[in-house]
């Protein structure tokens, strides 16, 4: 059976980490990337009605089915590293421990490379600092 719901996508929510388009066994989620965006198509004929993995799986429930026109096409902004200002995937952080993902943060990987030794730099205590600090 196709689907008869359209697939909606809530591109505030998404944080481009196609993991959608990963699961998506039949080929009718698929994403493409031209550097400053993530392109995800979809083929409604392709898409089962009964299947639920994309909504299902999705980190942030971004992803849904309702009423409405189908669009076949969004064009997803890659969102701006807050300390370089590169283009950069938001980094999804566990939320205290619950396996759940906290809020998202745009770092691009070089900036999260640099923070997350920074942090484990602090946290880490008896740990011999360089001369000068």
């Amino acid at each position: 059976m196709i689907a008869t719901a359209a697939l909606i996508l809530d591109p505030e929510k998404c944080v481009r980490c196609e993991i959608c388009t990963r699961l998506c066994g039949t080929g009718a989620l698929k994403g493409e990337s031209d550097g400053a965006a993530l392109i995800l198509r979809f083929l409604p004929e392709l898409c089962p009605r009964e299947c639920r993995t994309c909504i299902d799986k999705c980190p942030v429930w971004a992803l849904s089915r309702g009423p409405g026109q189908q669009k076949k096409e969004w064009h997803l902004k890659y969102p701006q590293c807050r300390i370089c200002g590169r283009p950069s995937l938001p980094y999804l952080p566990l939320a205290g421990g619950t396996g759940t993902p906290g809020p998202a943060e745009a770092l691009c990987p070089t900036c999260r490379r640099e923070l997350g030794a920074q942090k484990l730099e602090e946290a880490a205590p008896g740990t011999p600092q360089p001369a000068g600090k």
